[in-house]
């Protein structure tokens, strides 16, 4: 950047001495004499290309970004659905625990989880003082202690699978 600005002074410089020597100097000869003296229409042109060239390397790392992004969640979801499908797998073949070099896996039962059967027929003391929203941890915590609450009930819970890496 250095360079353009002497290259911009020595230009200014020029320019001002050709209107002070030839007052009637067209803009067309001016710009064509100028041009012939200093390097700044190029350093201007290249200056350009450079951002050209930065905005196009912006636009494709965007573009990337978003392909990665796509296929990163990809990713995630067929993650999500092999591990899945191993609990499956292993609850169906009763199968609790898979020891190997490099991980052991477990399948053990869910903790209890709320069943909502019908959050009409539940006692406002589950509720909390917001829009009306039912308070799920409270009643799951009163069911697990034994109370028996209308409109919800203790559900079986999915198998959880864990995974420990050595």
């Amino acid at each position: 950047m250095q360079a353009i600005s002497t290259t911009l002074q020595i230009h200014s410089r020029y320019r001002e001495q050709l209107l002070t020597a030839y007052d009637d100097i067209d803009d067309e000869t001016l710009n064509d004499t100028l041009e012939g003296l200093t390097d700044l229409n190029e350093m201007i042109a290249e200056t350009l290309r450079k951002a050209l060239d930065d905005e196009a390397s912006c636009i494709a790392l965007k573009t990337r970004i978003e392909v990665m992004r796509a296929r990163a969640s990809r990713l995630a979801d067929r993650a999500k659905s092999l591990r899945r499908l191993t609990g499956e797998i292993m609850t169906e073949a009763q199968l609790d625990r898979i020891i190997s070099d490099d991980m052991t896996v477990t399948v053990r039962p869910g903790s209890l989880a709320l069943g909502v059967t019908d959050e009409g027929a539940i006692p406002e003391q589950y509720f909390r003082a917001q829009p009306a929203k039912l308070d799920r941890r409270a009643v799951l915590i009163a069911l697990k202690a034994g109370l028996e609450i209308a409109g919800a009930n203790l559900a079986d819970a999915s198998p959880v699978l864990t995974v420990r890496t050595k």
